[in-house]
């Protein structure tokens, strides 16, 4: 969950039960000397009421401070990064995306490590990933997300061990700060791993798209095969 930068942190509810408390011992230390009930009430209710009606306002404004906090929470831009399969691919991409109602301004992105570079020159993807996020993004709307290609497995040694033809790392961070309308700011921190995603296994349907084209692809190459196989063999002479 993504936190303010600026919360308002008037803690109401410990302050009314402070109160609250302080207004029983009031009324135990008087009365503990009382024996006349009408006396006291004639003496001190002025008092206590008027406690009581500050210790209820207190109450009242916090009710109100945390319902409409909860209405700006729901109202809020909501700005995660996740990795996700790519379409038709077994590459994995960095998504940036906008879960919440709201646009959200001034989006920054960093990494942590900083995105690779080999010999003075980032790696083509670490390099578009840079361009992407190099300042900040001005306006990013619900629903709007920017992804990227980070991850495509290749094989290394053990048929098991794979590394990125891509040269970005297994595990990154990523930090996100960006503004409401209000311009009230907002960041959050999130680690992310390729590794939940390279290491499952899946299932594709002979019925899907992927599925049909892959078995397209087995025939047209039989075909190919056995019309190779009827051709005559040529000879020189």
């Amino acid at each position: 969950m993504a936190t303010e930068t600026n919360p308002i942190r008037k803690h109401w509810l410990r302050f009314s039960i402070v109160g609250l408390v302080a207004v029983l011992i009031l009324v135990g230390i008087i009365t503990g000397g009382m024996t006349n009930v009408w006396e006291w009430s004639n003496k001190y209710g002025t008092g206590l009421a008027a406690i009581a009606a500050v210790v209820t306002a207190v109450i009242a404004a916090g009710a109100l401070q945390s319902t409409a906090k909860d209405s700006r929470d729901r109202s809020r831009p909501m700005i995660l990064a996740e990795f996700r399969t790519a379409p038709n691919s077994d590459a994995l991409e960095l998504v940036i995306r906008n879960a919440g109602p709201s646009m959200a301004r001034n989006l920054r992105v960093a990494f942590t490590p900083e995105l690779p570079i080999e010999n003075g020159r980032p790696h083509l993807a670490s390099y578009y990933i840079r361009r992407q996020y190099a300042d900040p993004i001005a306006v990013f709307g619900p629903g709007q997300h920017l992804e990227n290609v980070w991850w495509q497995s290749v094989p290394k040694g053990d048929e098991h061990d794979y590394v990125n033809r891509h040269k970005l790392p297994k595990q990154t961070t990523i930090h996100l700060k960006y503004q409401d309308d209000s311009g009230r700011e907002y960041s959050d921190t999130m680690p992310l791993n390729v590794e939940p995603h390279i290491a499952r296994i899946t299932v594709e349907s002979s019925e899907s798209i992927p599925g049909r084209m892959k078995t397209h692809n087995n025939h047209l190459g039989k075909l190919v095969e056995a019309v190779e196989a009827l051709q005559p063999n040529e000879t020189t002479t």
